[in-house]
């Protein structure tokens, strides 16, 4: 026993209620049918674009740095504490002055 419309039992008779006789679907309702899938392809594109993000910073270590409180200053200490620092300072290796502007001169 199947039915494909539902019943309602109506105590008074259908004018009381002013219902509309033949109501329609507004045509706003049609937009859905093109925002569904554009809805679903930017949540496709977040998720690609989160799993790319993840997948380029998985490998980044933060340098390893330490507050000063006597001096105020934030001292960097490298990539990480275990391994030594690799860069050299440019003051040590250059023999000859900055100008003003920091470049040197040639």
């Amino acid at each position: 026993m199947s039915s494909s419309s539902a019943s309602t039992k109506v105590f008074y008779p259908e004018e009381t209620y002013e219902l509309i006789k033949e109501p329609k679907a507004d045509p706003i309702l049609d937009l859905l049918d093109v925002a569904k899938p554009i809805a679903g392809a930017a949540a496709a594109a977040t998720v690609v674009g989160l799993g790319v993000s993840y997948a380029r910073g998985a490998g980044y270590k933060r340098d390893y740095t330490k507050y000063d409180p006597k001096t105020g200053e934030t001292i960097n200490l490298g990539a990480t504490v275990n391994e030594p620092q690799t860069t050299t300072d440019e003051s040590e290796t250059s023999t000859e002055e900055p100008t003003k502007d920091g470049e040197e001169q040639r």
